[in-house]
């Protein structure tokens, strides 16, 4: 080991070169920020989250679940609450799909109108109705189809 003083006492001494190692422990929140992933990285991510959150099933991309206000749809759970419920939760569909939409994906016909409409279901028992209806379907293979998408959004609020 190179010692900057051959005595006991010796005091934290920086290697030479340690401005470099320094100026990168300054600018670390900068540089995090700039890390990227591959395409192939995200997608992994995603099918991972998809597995765990979901146990990588199509149906368990849209839920609601019992005694819950609210839709929880996509690889992430994103929240999206019908017409005039707000809860303790963010609600995160509408900026999914905001995300989504501006990376040019094609929304299905229910999520055409606004990025920022309310969930079309007012109730789980409407929901649990609607599981089989076109309108599902096509909002699940929208949710299979994006799923490297809901990963890069999840990386990105990260």
């Amino acid at each position: 080991m190179d010692k900057c003083r051959p005595s006991r006492k010796q005091r934290f001494c920086l290697p030479r070169g340690s401005s470099v190692i320094a100026a990168t422990i300054a600018l670390w929140p900068h540089i995090s920020c700039a890390i990227t992933f591959s395409h192939g990285d995200v997608l992994r991510i995603g099918q991972r989250v998809w597995q765990n959150e979901c146990n990588g099933t199509i149906s368990g991309l849209t839920a609601w679940n019992g005694g819950e206000d609210f839709a929880s749809l996509g690889i992430g759970h994103f929240i999206w609450y019908p017409k005039g419920r707000r809860g303790p939760f963010e609600e995160s569909f509408p900026k999914l799909i905001s995300f989504i939409s501006t990376r040019g994906a094609k929304l299905p016909t229910l999520l055409l109108k606004s990025s920022e409409q309310p969930c079309p279901w007012n109730s789980r028992a409407e929901f649990l109705q609607a599981q089989h209806t076109p309108e599902m379907n096509q909002l699940r293979q929208f949710l299979v189809d994006t799923i490297d998408l809901q990963a890069e959004f999840l990386i990105a609020r990260l």
